[in-house]
């Protein structure tokens, strides 16, 4: 083999591995838009997160107000309608 060959054979490998090198620049610039593209959604899940977080903590501290309540007034209803329907029957 001929030192013009051996050149030419050299060039060829260099320019293959050229390619091989663009090729993979290519896949980890694709890659990055795809590692961005999950931080911005993990971003936003971390923030819903936060939120249900809150809500839990101020459930935890008006639910048992609210549900309270709800049975007092259910209780003052039961009270009033069960007192008028034995007025009416005092009535009648």
């Amino acid at each position: 083999m001929s030192v013009s060959e051996r050149i030419e054979s050299s060039q060829e490998q260099v320019s293959e591995a050229i390619d091989q090198v663009a090729r993979v620049r290519q896949a980890l610039d694709q890659a990055e838009v795809i590692v961005d593209g999950v931080e911005d959604v993990l971003e936003f899940t971390d923030d819903v997160l936060v939120k249900a977080a809150d809500v839990t903590r101020t459930s935890r501290t008006w639910l048992p107000i609210v549900i309270a309540g709800t049975a007092v007034t259910a209780g003052i209803v039961v009270a009033v309608v069960v007192w008028r329907r034995r007025g009416r029957r005092d009535e009648e």
